[in-house]
């Protein structure tokens, strides 16, 4: 900014910029293009969204929301949005939209990529190095809402201080869940020492379940199949069908009790099942 433009007695320019803090406004053209020139460029931010959550039973409605408002109330254009299922450990071979995103950030069509947090695009310190490196290349920046920080700033220059706050936000949580892992193990290990049965408890799989999960071997077993030919049909292990066959004579036991014989004493069979 040439100095002739640092004039005093005119209204302050803070409330446009934080970068144009300390100038004044003035009558100098050569000014008043580079603010226009400012405010056109924000006008027109072009943004991508990505969002990411582990599971499928998970939703990123939440995610998209909170970014969407956050860049309609700084009047950025959303390009896309970006929506991901994985985990944050996941290599980044396995993780094909964001490959997709940083592809697009290389063609150009994005100013900045909006994100909640930065465990949302990954928790792995090389696969977060190589979006960094990716996105300053291509001088897009990077917002992390739950940091309030941008990795470009408004003169253009590279936040290092946000480089710094991300390492220390991503070791400190890489040290928390070790430290849980390591809480865990121990008090399963203290367990077993203590004699303390670990896992499902007896009969946990219910006979019910059981014959729900192998329909068509319960038929087969009933109608007096070996477990061998069960087995071999279907196949299972033989330890499953043992089990089968325990809740399956369990099941004929239960029956028993309450359903009549036909007059020849002879107890109905189904049909063996079609496989």
């Amino acid at each position: 900014m040439p100095e002739s433009v640092k004039e005093n007695g005119s209204t302050s320019l803070n409330d446009i910029d934080p970068l144009y803090a300390g100038f004044t406004k003035t009558g100098d053209p050569r000014f008043m293009v580079q603010v226009n020139s400012h405010a056109m460029k924000q006008e027109t931010i072009r943004v991508a969204l990505y969002t990411r959550v582990s599971t499928k039973h998970q939703s990123c409605e939440r995610q998209v929301r909170d970014l969407t408002r956050y860049a309609a109330k700084h009047g950025y254009q959303v390009v896309e949005i970006f929506e991901e299922v994985c985990s944050g450990r996941s290599r980044l071979e396995k993780r094909p939209v964001l490959q997709n995103l940083l592809e697009q950030v290389r063609e150009g069509r994005f100013d900045k990529v909006l994100v909640t947090e930065i465990s949302r695009l990954s928790r792995e310190p090389k696969v977060q190095m190589v979006v960094r490196d990716t996105l300053e290349q291509a001088h897009v920046a990077l917002y992390v809402r739950n940091l309030d920080m941008e990795s470009i700033l408004p003169n253009g220059r590279i936040n290092s201080m946000m480089h710094i706050v991300i390492a220390v936000y991503t070791e400190v949580e890489k040290n928390y869940s070790e430290d849980t892992v390591d809480r865990i193990y121990s008090g399963l290990r203290k367990a077993r020492e203590s004699g303390k049965r670990l896992g499902r408890p007896p009969g946990a799989t219910s006979a019910r379940d059981m014959i729900k999960k192998y329909p068509k071997a319960t038929v087969d077993l009933e109608n007096g199949l070996s477990l061998r030919k069960v087995a071999t049909l279907h196949g299972l292990s033989k330890s499953t069908v043992q089990n089968l066959k325990k809740c399956v004579d369990e099941r004929r036991s239960q029956r028993g009790k309450h359903r009549k014989a036909r007059p020849n004493g002879e107890i109905p069979v189904r049909p063996a099942a079609q496989n």
